[in-house]
């Protein structure tokens, strides 16, 4: 299932050229998160540190992660960390679920997922953090 969703993103092809397989988002890292009622979405950006293949020097990215059409939302932060991301059906919906860690977990169930590329090169790490936006 996971595979088929990053499929399905405008830049899934080529996180996976990038990294050799698609995302799990282990480690990732949270920067901002935006609630965006009026076009009914949740938009959040992420760190995500991994290297295509063992041994290689890691590759730092910045994505955007949009959710479209919320059916039910429910997050917990803690922190910024995400432990890794699934994706699973919920009827004809589309759920993501963040595994349980001491940072960012619950699940979003959406009628869309999309994933964008927004930099790809070594990335300082910025401080730890959330933004949180809600219009």
């Amino acid at each position: 299932m996971d595979e088929a969703v990053w499929i399905e993103t405008t830049d899934g092809g080529l996180l996976r050229q990038l990294f050799g397989h698609y995302p799990t988002l282990h480690n990732a890292r949270l920067t901002s998160i935006e609630v965006d009622r009026s076009r009914d979405c949740v938009l959040a950006d992420v760190e995500y540190c991994d290297e295509s293949e063992p041994g290689e020097t890691p590759l730092r990215v910045r994505m955007r992660l949009e959710w479209h059409g919320i059916k039910s939302m429910d997050f917990r932060f803690q922190g910024s960390e995400i432990m890794a991301v699934s994706f699973g059906k919920v009827g004809p919906y589309l759920e993501t679920r963040f595994a349980p860690c001491s940072g960012a977990q619950g699940s979003i169930v959406a009628e869309k997922f999309e994933a964008i590329l927004t930099q790809a090169q070594a990335l300082p790490s910025d401080s730890e953090g959330i933004v949180l936006k809600m219009r």
